[in-house]
């Protein structure tokens, strides 16, 4: 944990009825003896609350050189409950577009992260670059970036247009509509970092789960997992290894096509004395006239380098094995969120 008391270049945000505490449309603050406290709560109703301060950063470059900037605003998390408290994290890295995060506040332009692949050994890890990446051989393709401004909270996600999905090599029959961005700001798709699987609204998941169902070996035995709406499929324990799924692939603007691996499609959703259930890892984010979008979570991103290039509003593809082989003690997961934020003493 942080204890603020150690640093010389800790501060809390201070405030008052003249000068308040700064506002963000997805972080609440509040003034309270004259400190500023933060409250923010995640898709998944995980939630961190705690002191609204400024530190001096200080990061190692690739030249082994470091870069510092002082009084960057993070959160300083003193109840912290969900998915990051629970998997023992240090935090979470905002990485969006929002006031409070770190891309903003570096003035960051480009940035890149190679999530591993974690469905047969989660005890590794991936990596983050802010900046351009080193020089390789890779070569991603790139899709437009493009911007929702309907609302402050909109215009920090990062979208890009998802034109079509295909099973087995054939593009299925989903209408535009379900892909495209709705002069209110609906729809569309963004790619998350914070969202675990990928999503899509009810006018093309129903399509992808009967062809994905139509397309599965008739001979598995199809199950419903207690509150879950996942399309599920039991396995014997002795047989050791998951169904072979279908082929997916997810098509964007820009002739940009992420063909999908087994490890994508299909995820272990639960297990008993006698079997495995796998199910497939895409579900529904509700319908676009309720206001819903189609997400690319983290679960389809990895083994993908993913680069985030603002200067040219682009979001660039490659596959490649993100695995460093380094054990690790805990999860080490950055998320597109909207504040940086780590868990921290209780100052007294």
């Amino acid at each position: 944990m942080f204890n603020p008391i150690k640093s010389s270049t800790y501060t809390n945000i201070t405030c008052s009825n003249e000068d308040p505490c700064p506002l963000n449309d997805s972080v609440g603050t509040e003034c309270r003896d004259s400190i500023c406290w933060y409250a923010v709560t995640y898709g998944d109703h995980s939630n961190s609350t705690g002191y609204l301060s400024k530190e001096k950063l200080t990061m190692l470059t690739t030249k082994a050189s470091s870069y510092s900037k002082t009084d960057v605003i993070f959160g300083c998390g003193i109840i912290n409950t969900g998915v990051e408290a629970e998997l023992n994290a240090s935090g979470l890295l905002g990485l969006d577009r929002g006031e409070f995060s770190i891309i903003t506040q570096l003035n960051i332009s480009v940035f890149s992260h190679c999530l591993p692949n974690r469905v047969h050994n989660s005890q590794v890890s991936g990596s983050l670059t802010l900046g351009k990446r080193p020089t390789s051989s890779i070569s991603l393709q790139y899709t437009p970036m493009l911007q929702n401004d309907n609302s402050i909270f909109t215009s920090q996600f990062y979208y890009i247009n998802l034109t079509g999905v295909s099973i087995n090599g054939k593009l299925l029959d989903i209408p535009r509509a379900a892909f495209e961005m709705t002069a209110s700001g609906d729809g569309g798709t963004i790619i998350d970092s914070g969202t675990t699987l990928t999503s899509f609204v009810d006018e093309a998941y129903s399509i992808v789960y009967k062809a994905f169902q139509s397309a599965m070996n008739i001979e598995l035995t199809q199950i419903i997992i207690e509150n879950s709406d996942l399309l599920c499929y039991q396995v014997p324990l002795q047989q050791r290894q998951a169904p072979t799924p279908p082929n997916v692939t997810l098509h964007f603007d820009g002739s940009v096509n992420l063909q999908l691996t087994n490890d994508h499609v299909l995820r272990l959703g639960a297990t008993d004395s006698t079997y495995n259930y796998y199910c497939m890892a895409f579900n529904s984010a509700g319908s676009v006239a309720s206001g819903n979008r189609n997400f690319i979570g983290n679960f389809q991103q990895q083994d993908f380098i993913v680069e985030y290039d603002i200067e040219n509003s682009r979001i660039g593809f490659a596959p490649t094995i993100c695995n460093d082989g380094n054990s690790i003690k805990y999860f080490k997961w950055f998320s597109l969120r909207k504040l940086l934020w780590v868990l921290c003493i209780l100052l007294l």
